[in-house]
C-alpha cells in the first residue's frame, strides 16, 4: 500500500508515524512545505486522560515526550475580575518544536520518507497512491480538492473579548 500523508504537523508525523510502524510493507511518504525546523504556534496540551490514552496504545511516545513536557493539575479561570481555581484536572504541555522534532524523528526511524519544503499544488498529484491523508491545516488542499466529496461547510463568527 502506498500513503501521501499531506501536512507535517503533529498530526500528520503521528499518523505517518503509527501507520508505518504498524505496516512495515506500507509505503508512506509525508509532503510538508516547510522546513523540517519550521512550526506555527507555541505548544500543544495534552490532559492526563490523553496521554493515558495514547499510553495504552503507544507507550513509546509518551516515553520520548514525557520528559520534555511541563506539568500542572490546577486551572485559574479568571472573568471580570473574578478568580475560580478548578484542582485536580491534570495537564501536560510541550513546545510544538520539539514534539514536531520528537514526531519527526521517530517517523524517520519507522522508515516513512519525508519530503521538507515541498509544496503540493494539487492532489493530481497523488494519483498512484492507495490512499491520501490530508492533514495539512486549516486552509486545506485536499480538504479544497475533494470539497464536493467531503460535503463540509465553512462558516465564520466574530468574537468579542470584552
Amino acid at each position: 500500500m502506498r500513503i501521501a500523508v499531506i501536512g507535517g504537523g503533529p498530526g500528520g508525523l503521528y499518523l505517518a508515524y503509527l501507520w508505518k510502524s504498524r505496516h512495515p510493507e506500507a509505503q508512506v511518504e509525508l509532503f510538508e512545505q516547510n522546513a523540517a525546523g519550521a512550526t506555527w504556534g507555541f505548544g500543544v496540551v495534552f490532559s492526563e486522560q490523553a496521554l493515558e490514552f495514547l499510553r495504552a496504545d503507544d507507550p513509546g511516545t509518551v516515553d520520548a515526550i514525557t520528559p520534555r513536557m511541563e506539568s500542572w493539575n490546577n486551572i485559574t479561570l479568571n472573568l471580570r475580575g473574578e478568580s475560580v481555581e478548578i484542582d485536580g484536572v491534570g495537564f501536560s504541555s510541550i513546545g510544538r518544536l520539539e514534539l514536531l522534532q520528537i514526531l519527526q524523528a521517530r517517523a524517520r526511524d519507522a522508515g516513512v520518507v519525508a519530503r521538507y519544503e515541498t509544496t503540493v499544488q494539487t492532489s493530481d498529484q497523488f494519483r498512484d497512491y492507495d490512499l491520501i491523508v490530508g492533514a495539512d491545516g486549516l486552509n486545506s488542499l485536499v480538504r479544497r480538492n475533494f470539497e464536493g466529496d467531503f460535503g463540509f461547510s465553512i462558516s465564520y463568527s466574530s468574537i468579542n473579548f470584552t
